[in-house]
């Protein structure tokens, strides 16, 4: 098992925006670039994290919010 070179602890949301970013779907790759994580993002993804939220609905948040 090979570790990440990244020092993101797991469930964070620097972390979880990382993995949304390496599985967004190729329609929204353009739109999560550059994603600045501010207290609502930070929420959403941390409602990721727990099963609250889908990706997709994480992704159609941060979208609208732009």
């Amino acid at each position: 098992m090979r570790k990440s070179a990244s020092t993101d602890k797991p469930g964070t949301a620097q972390e979880i925006a990382r993995r949304l970013g390496l599985m967004k779907h190729a329609t929204d790759s353009a739109s999560l670039e550059g994603v600045q994580i501010d207290e609502r993002t930070k929420g959403w993804l941390e409602d990721f994290a727990h099963g609250r939220l889908s990706e997709q609905e994480v992704i159609r948040r941060i979208k609208s919010d732009a």
